[in-house]
């Protein structure tokens, strides 16, 4: 009866000596002109599995249209059949445009009559490719079933003139094992730290040492030389850089151009800062926008947003000097945007019924980081250009229950998890002032003057014995001279 009202149901009027009429939508005017309205008995059934025998799950399609699926179960050892009721919820949802329309369910409800059936349950209502068990059925033994439980799957038709999708892989296990390596040292005998010998003393007498008054000075001793223990040091200072250098905006030209030659493309600017010509924070922000149609499967994809990314480039330059840059740099990016999406109608092939397929406003926010090797060159005066090179990384993404964004703006397609972009800017240097100028000047420093090591310390008798040996050397040589002269 349920069936009766439905919008894509037969119905059957039946009069006496005319023909049957079968119609998809009531026809009250049949009624009125005596014609009996039933539930059409071309019941146009399919078969859709046969001769099941010693299994344990099995898969079945389901209605692309109807909010309620009807499947019959018959049994070769009883004459008893069971009915089975599937109330669900149908929608359309598209991965890419080039792989075409999917058609996923949500069960709602299942009952059954119980010839053979013991009970149903509902195990996991999303009904989409991923090969999940979603019903299980329990048998209570009348008839002579292989196994106690039976496990009932989902499957869908894409359109007719598109192939049927491979199964869907099963996901693979990464197991990862972790690997302890213990290390075990060597034996080797531990002794405790002997104690250091205080240096010896000088051996010549305590009055001719050094001493030191109440103030801490040293106190000369007779005949002794008082040895400087500070100097001074005057050295040109090093240049370097302000810290401050000030801003610099920027406009990259590749956005239009991408877009005048592809589906996709942005305009975007940015607003960075300049310290000590190292270190570049960088906020960017653009729009972008993206009319993709795949030819194979007519499916559309419309979306226009605005984004921003924010970020640093170091420049890894070993001359902090000059104007040109090469640099490495990290973003970080979002948008919050809205798509839509359409394409041609899908058709049930087994039920029947079709409608077109019009999705708009899908909600969707994204985010992703970028990895940036770039070049910049002065040109004239604050006038820079430069290209980059951008390694982009989905991290996160809004699910929808009818699509999967086909293109993020400021990231670009989402065929893949990454993907490379490129950018050449026009860079505008705003220094309002703070240039890049050098402090030059002198610095004055007093350090003390190192200490110098000797072997043994020079006292005021070691002086007078060398000078007593030198003179005694002289006047020895002095009278071997005197006695070669006479021997002549």
């Amino acid at each position: 009866e349920s069936q009766k009202y439905d919008k894509y149901g037969n119905l059957t009027y039946r009069k006496m000596g005319n023909k049957t009429v079968v119609k998809d939508v009531p026809a009250p005017e049949l009624v009125e002109q005596g014609y009996t309205e039933t539930v059409s008995q071309q019941r146009n059934d399919t078969i859709l599995l046969n001769n099941l025998c010693a299994a344990t799950s099995m898969s079945l399609p389901m209605s692309y249209y109807r909010n309620r699926d009807t499947l019959i179960v018959s049994y070769r050892s009883i004459s008893a059949k069971d009915t089975i009721w599937i109330d669900h919820d149908s929608y359309p949802y598209v991965e890419l445009p080039e792989c075409g329309t999917y058609r996923y369910h949500t069960l709602l409800s299942i009952k059954s009559t119980a010839a053979a059936i013991d009970h149903i349950e509902i195990t996991n209502p999303h009904v989409d490719y991923e090969g999940n068990t979603n019903i299980k059925i329990y048998f209570n033994g009348a008839a002579e079933t292989p196994a106690e439980q039976l496990s009932l799957h989902s499957s869908t038709v894409l359109f007719p003139h598109l192939p049927t999708p491979p199964p869907t892989m099963k996901a693979r296990t990464a197991t990862y094992i972790l690997l302890l390596t213990i290390a075990s040292a060597l034996p080797s005998g531990l002794h405790a730290q002997q104690p250091q010998t205080a240096a010896q003393q000088p051996a010549y007498p305590a009055a001719q040492q050094g001493k030191t008054d109440t103030k801490g000075m040293t106190v000369l001793m007779p005949g002794e030389t008082p040895k400087p223990t500070k100097y001074v040091e005057v050295k040109e200072q090093e240049q370097h850089l302000v810290f401050f250098q000030g801003f610099n905006i920027s406009a990259d030209v590749y956005g239009p151009a991408a877009y005048a030659l592809s589906d996709y493309g942005w305009a975007e600017g940015a607003l960075r800062l300049n310290l000590k010509n190292t270190f570049f924070p960088i906020v960017e922000i653009g729009y972008a926008k993206c009319e993709k149609a795949d030819v194979n499967t007519s499916i559309t994809y419309n979306v226009s947003a605005p984004y921003g990314r924010i970020g640093v480039d170091i420049n890894m330059l070993k001359n902090k000097f000059q104007d040109n840059r090469l640099y490495l740099g990290a973003r970080y990016g979002i948008s919050k945007f809205k798509y839509d999406m359409s394409g041609p109608a899908i058709s049930d092939p087994i039920w029947g019924g079709s409608e077109p397929y019009d999705i708009k406003g899908i909600d969707c926010t994204s985010s992703w980081a970028e990895f940036i090797f770039g070049v910049e060159v002065k040109m004239y005066r604050n006038f820079h250009m430069g290209w980059a090179v951008r390694y982009k990384r989905e991290i996160s993404s809004t699910k929808s229950l009818y699509a999967k964004p086909s293109c993020i703006p400021g990231y670009g397609y989402t065929t893949n998890s990454t993907c490379w972009s490129a950018s050449y800017s026009l860079i505008f240097d705003l220094n309002w002032g703070k240039k890049k100028n050098t402090k030059k000047g002198v610095s004055i420093s007093i350090k003390d003057i190192p200490t110098e090591t000797t072997d043994s310390p020079t006292t005021p008798d070691d002086e007078e014995q060398e000078e007593e040996e030198i003179e005694t050397n002289e006047i020895e040589e002095g009278v071997e001279t005197t006695t070669e002269k006479r021997g002549k």
